[in-house]
């Protein structure tokens, strides 16, 4: 992997049971750490959600972390799905950041983090931050 950070904070479609056909083989040599939060807003878009991370916020993004192996390849492919560029990052849907996580467990640690790249505008705001529950809700 050629970047260093290795943890990945997922909180909507790369979850664990959400996971798109395309990516699952990549995606399951990742290693599930557990459930964290990141403080933030996150919004339903339709066919996905958009976290705004924004450590100011009382609110919290539910996710989960995953560690991520050293393969080549996996972080590109993950910037694919996201429609992430570090080449064009203003005309990326999401952004590729480095945020610190707070783990169930206590424990805190830096992860990168999609974070959506462009205004909400009338997209609902899912209050409790969990994008698992709120799709169970919703369909």
């Amino acid at each position: 992997m050629s970047e260093s950070l290795r943890y990945l904070f997922v909180y909507g479609t790369l979850r664990p049971n959400l996971w798109p056909s395309a990516l699952r083989p990549l995606l399951k040599t990742t290693i599930c750490l557990g459930e964290a939060s990141l403080p933030g807003r996150l919004y339903d878009l339709g066919p996905h959600p958009g976290a705004i991370p924004d450590s100011s916020s009382e609110l919290l993004i539910q996710g989960e972390v995953l560690e991520l192996p050293g393969e080549e390849g996996l972080l590109e492919a993950l910037d694919k799905y996201e429609d992430f560029s570090p080449k064009d990052q203003e005309g990326s849907l999401f952004l590729r950041l480095q945020r610190e996580v707070k783990l169930s467990n206590g424990q805190k640690c830096i992860c990168w983090v999609y974070a959506y790249n462009r205004s909400p505008g009338s997209a609902r705001l899912v209050s409790h931050g969990d994008y698992v529950r709120w799709r169970a809700k919703v369909s």
